[in-house]
């Protein structure tokens, strides 16, 4: 388990990795959104207007809902998924990710997040569905929000007995009670706008 989070910086996760400090900073310093998947680096193209748009909508009621120890984050917050085995080779960034702010430090966490959100686009669309899916189901992610812009549809994944099972899947107007990890009531409507 990592103890010390100020040495969670790029040499640690370039340790982790084996791909080079240098690389990692320049892609920070780009601003270029990157994950390691399973030991395989993927830069993630910038992201279309509807795309943060939509996401902006799903952050906002998220957040709006969220008990005090609670904390939604944009994209950029990282979840280490093998952290708990001592190392940064892998860690993923979901477009909204919601923590506990007492398992969080300033650089990520290595705790999974109790909710995330992809928002699916033609060029992530399989990785959400596929790899990384896998990789939330199989590190215990309570809740998995798939955001679908161009169909502008919404579907709930909840992890029941280690798998996800589909408890919503609605369109633009449609509304999504959760109750899980806290009660929030999604209005698709205030979502997807314009």
């Amino acid at each position: 388990m990592l103890e010390a989070w100020e040495e969670l910086d790029m040499t640690t996760v370039a340790r982790d990795t084996g791909l080079p400090a240098e690389l990692l900073v320049l892609l920070e310093e780009l601003s270029l959104r990157y994950e390691i998947l399973d030991g395989s680096l993927v830069v993630n193209a910038p992201p279309i207007f509807d795309h943060e748009d939509f996401a902006a909508g799903l952050l906002v009621l998220l957040r709006l809902a969220s008990p005090p120890g609670i904390a939604v984050l944009g994209s950029g917050y990282k979840y280490f998924y093998d952290g708990l085995r001592g190392n940064t080779r892998n860690h993923t960034m979901a477009d909204i990710t919601v923590v506990s702010r007492d398992r969080v430090e300033r650089a990520g966490t290595v705790h999974p997040p109790l909710l995330v959100v992809e928002v699916q686009s033609p060029g992530t669309q399989r990785r959400d569905l596929g790899e990384k899916r896998e990789i939330y189901e199989r590190t215990g992610v309570g809740t998995y929000l798939l955001l679908h812009p161009e169909h502008r549809t919404l579907t709930v994944l909840r992890l029941v007995d280690g798998t996800y099972v589909e408890t919503h899947h609605v369109g633009e107007t449609g509304v999504v009670r959760l109750t899980e990890p806290f009660a929030v009531e999604l209005d698709l409507g205030q979502v997807f706008v314009g």
